[in-house]
């Protein structure tokens, strides 16, 4: 049976999420970079584009529990890239920072 309707990436966060929580790494890992992957040019849908940077993040976490040093470094500091414009006191900056020296 297929669905219709959107599929809206803060629904690939949050299963990241809930199997990074269980150990699921690998499962995690496929669910953050599905939430983060280039949207559709065709529906570029910008509303959503916070979501897809905020999976950088929670790649570089995942990648972190996996041993993936330096890959979670890389993608902490793209997070950070993204938002080196934002209020400082933003809680994931604090992780981002932390990450973006983990593989170094």
């Amino acid at each position: 049976m297929a669905l219709s309707g959107y599929e809206y990436t803060n629904y690939h966060i949050r299963l990241a999420q809930a199997h990074l929580g269980a150990g699921r790494l690998e499962e995690a890992l496929a669910a953050a970079n599905k939430a983060g992957a280039a949207l559709d040019p065709a529906d570029p849908r910008l509303d959503l584009e916070l979501d897809r940077i905020r999976a950088r993040l929670l790649k570089a976490r995942v990648e972190e529990a996996m041993g993936r040093l330096p890959q979670a470094s890389a993608d902490a500091r793209r997070f950070l890239s993204a938002w080196e414009n934002a209020d400082k006191a933003l809680p994931e900056l604090a992780e981002a920072r932390r990450l973006a020296q983990v593989g170094q």
